[in-house]
């Protein structure tokens, strides 16, 4: 059966809510999902409307006022290194926090729930909302499956 069947990720095929969007997403990302067709689940049979760039407009600075922060298209990158690349693997794999078990990388779907693709988070959404997620994704989330990655500050895997 194809992964939206499955009666176990039904919840998996809900669009993702729209609450706290402006201050979740990146300007440039959210302005793409309502006027170029970007989208972080391909699997999902739903889609954004398009409404074309013309009447979007300013709408997706004006949701990030709304919720009192000014647009960011900044996107954080960290220096590679062999050595980081490999304690990154290590991190997102079964041995590490399991994030391959839920998350798509690199296009590479995984076998469970789906979540998005985690290789192109940085240009979907902020870093200051991904590092707060990491820290309490229920909080922000209610039932969500997200599991908390950082307890009191400290990582679930030390």
């Amino acid at each position: 059966a194809k992964f939206f069947e499955k009666v176990e990720n039904v919840d998996d095929v809900r669009p993702p809510t729209l609450t706290g969007v402006g201050h979740k997403t990146r300007t440039s990302w959210l302005k793409s999902v309502l006027t170029a067709g970007g989208r972080a689940r391909p699997w999902m049979g739903l889609r954004m409307p398009q409404y074309g760039e013309q009447n979007v407009g300013f709408l997706p600075e004006a949701l990030a006022a709304l919720e009192g922060t000014s647009t960011d298209d900044t996107i954080r990158k960290a220096e590679l290194a062999t050595q980081k690349i490999a304690l990154g693997r290590q991190i997102v794999g079964k041995a590490g926090l399991g994030c391959i078990s839920c998350h798509d990388i690199g296009g590479v779907p995984n076998t469970g729930t789906r979540g998005p693709d985690l290789s192109t988070i940085n240009q979907r959404v902020r870093y200051d909302w991904y590092e707060r997620w990491l820290h309490q994704p229920l909080r922000m989330a209610p039932g969500t499956r997200m599991p908390q990655a950082f307890v009191d500050g400290k990582s679930t895997l030390s």
